[in-house]
């Protein structure tokens, strides 16, 4: 991994919405990993952001899992984060840790100097003063402060 890698972020409300503005940054040859947001996928269609460009690959949750388990649901899906990394870097790239919410989820990537950065895609809640956003936001940010806890440089992306 010599020289400089650029980082995005991008949110695509759906994954059909986004799809062409997810396209144009995997084009660039300067971006190396991309964190979204909002691709708005069950689990059994995370495999679909790995076919989105031959030059990436990527991990991804969902934020429908628990929800369509534990009950049954009307309406679009929601939320939901990932990353898509070059095919090159990939042995560079660790998944971390991964919120049952499907709001966070960390990798840890490996540079050539032996330094390894850890890096975050985060969906924050929108502002309400109900409970469920403050439960929302709490987790958003403990999940930032254990991914503090190593000690390790980290990059935060996401909104």
């Amino acid at each position: 991994m010599a020289g400089s890698f650029g980082v995005a972020s991008y949110n695509l409300h759906g994954i059909n919405n986004g799809r062409s503005g997810l396209l144009e940054l995997c084009d660039n040859r300067n971006i190396q990993i991309i964190a979204v947001q909002e691709h708005w996928l069950h689990d059994s269609n995370l495999h679909l952001l790995n076919y989105i460009h031959p030059d990436f690959v990527g991990f991804s949750i969902s934020a429908m899992s628990e929800r369509l388990c534990t009950s049954v649901y009307c309406g679009r899906l929601y939320g939901g984060v990932g990353f898509l990394w070059r095919k090159p870097i990939s042995s560079n790239v660790t998944i971390g840790t991964r919120a049952t919410s499907g709001r966070c989820l960390s990798l840890a990537l490996s540079l050539d100097c032996s330094m390894v950065v850890n890096i975050a895609t985060v969906y924050f809640p929108c502002y309400s003063t109900s409970i469920s956003y403050s439960i929302d936001l709490s987790e958003c940010l403990s999940f930032l402060e254990e991914m503090f806890d190593d000690g390790l440089p980290a990059v935060i992306l996401g909104i």
